[in-house]
């Protein structure tokens, strides 16, 4: 017998970076577009440069994301898109760990909308349900005008953020349970996330995880 999906669906959110994927992926990304003639030596010096006075407090990291990316302004999706399909085939994708994807793939056959959550750049995460199991990604995003990308971000969707995107996400799909009933996350920016879901899971978890969530379970996904 086929099987028959119940409404209102259930939900799964998942973290991606050092959730599905081992540590951070806009660094691959900017030095990828470097290999590919995307981007100049010079950008990406200022652009490695802008990302550690992130690191030491100086500046937020929207502004560390926009010079790290600054290189895709003024080009159309499209055109983006290709290169980072091309990214996440080449860079990513032998990186995501085996069983994460295989824990996406059991829920969606379960019926369940899973979810990426992530405070990384739309500007290639769009292109992921091509390469995992997930029905949709919400994350942080580049702005567009007249077809190209400008110089302007979103909210960075990680901490409280990821929660205001997921609730708005369920209001717009009227077919989703309005709380999700799986979280996955590995770091202290999924707390507020996992503090909203029925069953939080933590992927090799860092410390201020871990101390949130005494009695959660524990998965270390190869």
């Amino acid at each position: 017998m086929p099987h028959v999906t119940a409404f209102p669906r259930k939900v799964a959110v998942f973290d991606f970076d050092g959730t599905i994927c081992p540590g951070d992926s806009i660094v691959p990304f900017l030095y990828f577009a470097l290999r590919n003639k995307y981007t100049s030596a010079g950008q990406v010096v200022h652009a490695a440069g802008a990302l550690f006075k992130h690191k030491l407090g100086l500046i937020p990291m929207e502004e560390a994301k926009l010079t790290a990316l600054s290189f895709v302004c003024g080009k159309a999706p499209e055109e983006i898109n290709a290169f980072s399909s091309r990214f996440i085939q080449e860079v990513l994708r032998p990186r995501f760990r085996k069983k994460a994807c295989t824990c996406m793939e059991n829920l969606r056959s379960q019926g369940y909308c899973v979810l990426l959550v992530s405070a990384s750049m739309n500007v290639y995460m769009r292109k992921m349900p091509d390469f995992l199991p997930c029905d949709d990604v919400i994350c942080t995003e580049m702005s567009e005008e007249n077809g190209v990308y400008v110089r302007r971000l979103g909210p960075n969707c990680r901490d409280e953020e990821k929660v205001s995107r997921i609730r708005a996400y369920i209001r717009e799909h009227k077919d989703l349970q309005p709380v999700p009933d799986l979280g996955f996350g590995d770091s202290r920016h999924d707390i507020p996330m996992l503090k909203n879901v029925n069953h939080p899971v933590l992927v090799t978890p860092d410390r201020a995880l871990r101390k949130a969530f005494p009695q959660a379970e524990i998965v270390k996904w190869s």
